[in-house]
């Protein structure tokens, strides 16, 4: 075979172009291009072809200094730009977000190339809302590459690659062949089992970063040379590649793999005088594809502090689109390619450690500021507006049932779940205590009510409270993601089973909206096994399978005589607090207002089709309990602390009315 040299190929910076332009779109508005989010996998593809043709034939004196060589160009070119962009971020999500230690953590993670595991720690789901907020969620496919880039040098170097050795072509292609068949393999599977890890994960995504060096190896030999319709294909193949980014959410895993294997063969097929190429190959878009890296980064710190403050609308998409190309053409201009292109009179040891500190320093800062950041935020600091400090600072009646002890977040054996039951319960010892306990179970939308249990206890009842971060209460049939939220909720479904009695009541509330939503819902989580056990992104099935779980466990409750209350859904705030920053807070929210309100209600009437002739199981409807509240859609918000927990206030309201809908449905008038 004949091999060709390779060279600067203009039409690969276009494709990056392509790529950043169609992450930004997705990132304005998900409905603007429903899989623009896409373009990262086209980037991981040209990030392995842009690495193998920069280490074919490199000339090393040895292993060593081939490993310290490869890794000073890598820092370069990825750490100063990264380093600024996480200070000057980090900073700025201190002015407006009272809470921001989530998104200074995961910058702090970023400059050490763990973000993604810190994402994945933390269960966070990309197409969620609270992702959209935390304004380091973009840096977990950098995570991906630089742990790919402790992986990859080593097959460069031991298949003879580096040195342009005897079948070192064809030695590296079966490496890649051999990690990557596993890699796609396990993708497929944990995305049934575990889509935030499939998503997140450097090994299922090294296949894509591999196709990129198994494509390099390709275009060394002139298999398409001759290839008859190689024009038509080519054009045909970037329109496909273009439309994929259309396809809907739900086709995700067939969406990335046309995308990779489309991404592989325009790389192949494209040439000179192609009609794609021609495109790609204009000065505009070839000069977006070389600050696509500073693009890439900072377009997402102006797309979240517009959440955070003046919002995205039609008319700031424009400003907020040129502050994104300015911010990157200046971090192009005066720190990627001055920092990257400068020699330093340092031996290069000392260069690789010089770049070690400023990713370090970054981080350390960041860090810093999770620690101090009250004082840069520039907003009031009601309750209402106490991010998720509510959580460890709320309480019941006492401190002995507290946000920082009764409220989990985390793995539990039974003997913790044993501790944790006889730490939250309170005994009533006041002089109108009657025989009687309830308990509250379920999320931290449960947790919000502990601020007005009291209600309860005043009446004379025993107080019953834990609950689990991200866990919706009962078990359900088939399971839950993560793990942990599936042991605590069986090993304290079965505790709370064993400790209540006759006429004993418990409460259920939980983010329903999020657990049994859909694609077309925002902050929807896909989080419950099917009986295929594969995650269900399907919203019919995962109620289904709620309401079949509610049941069996209603029936084991009402075989002891325990009363179950479940506060069906209310309705997402779309409303956030008045703050200086957010002038146009009321803009199109009276809109956003009445389709949550339909989500609600629609969820709600499902469930009260199925469960509304079950024994010993009541439907407590949250959304007309706070409506009969208000007025109109603006006085709706202060029943919030957030998108969607209550406020004290709100827990006030919400359990005054959960107490006259028990009373009106207790027969034995004990309350």
């Amino acid at each position: 075979m004949n091999i060709i040299p390779s060279k600067y190929r203009p039409e690969i910076d276009g494709l990056r172009a392509i790529a950043v332009l169609g992450v930004i779109i997705n990132h304005l508005n998900k409905e603007f291009l429903l899989s623009g989010f896409l373009g990262v996998d086209i980037f991981f593809v040209i990030s392995g072809f842009v690495i193998s043709s920069s280490l074919y034939g490199r000339d090393s004196k040895n292993f060593i200094d081939f490993i310290q060589n490869f890794y000073i160009r890598r820092l370069r070119r990825i750490v100063p730009a990264l380093a600024v962009f996480i200070i000057i971020s980090s900073i700025l999500i201190c002015l407006f977000n009272s809470d921001p230690q989530i998104s200074l953590r995961t910058g702090a993670s970023s400059a050490f190339g763990l973000s993604n595991l810190y994402l994945i720690r933390h269960a966070t789901d990309y197409f969620a809302e609270d992702a959209d907020l935390n304004i380091f969620t973009h840096t977990w496919s950098l995570g991906v590459e630089e742990q790919f880039y402790f992986i990859y040098p080593f097959f460069i170097w031991f298949t003879g690659f580096s040195r342009s050795a005897k079948k070192s072509l064809r030695n590296l292609f079966i490496v890649l062949i051999i990690f990557s068949i596993p890699s796609l393999s396990l993708y497929l599977h944990l995305y049934k089992s575990n889509p935030d890890a499939a998503y997140f994960l450097m090994p299922t995504r090294f296949w894509e970063i591999s196709f990129g060096g198994l494509t390099f190896v390709l275009s060394r030999y002139k298999i398409v040379e001759k290839f008859k319709y190689r024009h038509l294909s080519e054009i045909l193949i970037f329109l496909i590649l273009i439309s994929i980014m259309m396809f809907p959410r739900e086709f995700i895993n067939l969406s990335t793999i046309l995308t990779v294997f489309c991404t592989t063969l325009f790389i192949l097929l494209t040439k000179e005088d192609f009609l794609a190429y021609k495109f790609l190959t204009n000065r505009f878009i070839v000069f977006i594809g070389k600050i696509s890296y500073s693009l890439y980064l900072w377009h997402w710190t102006v797309i979240c502090i517009s959440r955070w403050t003046f919002g995205i609308t039609w008319w700031t998409i424009p400003i907020q689109i040129l502050l994104s190309f300015f911010l990157a053409f200046f971090s192009y201009k005066y720190v990627e390619i001055p920092l990257r292109s400068r020699e330093y009179d340092v031996k290069k040891f000392g260069l690789l450690i010089l770049n070690i500190i400023i990713a370090f320093s970054s981080g350390l800062i960041a860090i810093f500021l999770s620690l101090n950041n009250s004082v840069l935020f520039t907003g009031q600091s009601p309750t209402f507006n106490a991010g998720n400090k509510w959580r460890y600072a709320i309480k019941s009646v006492s401190k002995k049932i507290n946000g920082r002890k009764c409220h989990a977040d985390g793995g539990y054996t039974q003997e913790k779940i044993d501790e944790l039951f006889d730490h939250c319960i309170i005994y009533n010892k006041s002089p109108n205590k009657i025989d009687k306990t309830i308990a509250f179970v379920g999320d931290s939308h449960a947790q919000t009510l502990m601020s007005a249990q009291d209600i309860f206890y005043n009446r004379g009842l025993n107080l019953i409270h834990y609950t689990h971060a991200g866990c919706p209460f009962p078990p359900l049939d088939f399971g839950i993601l993560p793990s942990k939220c599936n042991q605590f909720i069986k090993l304290s479904s079965t505790k709370i089973l064993n400790k209540l009695g006759q006429d004993d009541i418990l409460v259920i509330y939980g983010y329903h909206l999020s657990y049994l939503g859909d694609q077309k819902h925002p902050d929807t989580r896909n989080t419950i096994f099917n009986i295929n056990d594969e995650i269900s992104i399907n919203a019919e099935e995962k109620i289904n399978i709620y309401i079949n779980s509610i049941k069996s466990f209603v029936q084991k409750a009402n075989a002891k005589g325990i009363k179950t209350y479940l506060i069906t859904s209310s309705l997402r705030n779309s409303i956030p607090h008045p703050e200086w920053f957010r002038p146009f807070q009321e803009n199109n929210h009276n809109q956003n207002y009445l389709i949550q309100r339909k989500n609600a209600i629609s969820l709600n009437n499902l469930f009260i089709k199925n469960l509304s002739n079950i024994e010993g199981l009541f439907l407590f409807n949250p959304l007309e309990a706070l409506e009969s509240c208000c007025d109109n859609f603006k006085d709706f918000s202060k029943f919030y602390r957030d998108g969607n927990h209550l406020s004290d206030y709100g827990a006030k309201v919400l359990v005054n009315k959960l107490k006259n809908f028990i009373i009106e449905n207790d027969t034995n008038n004990k309350i």
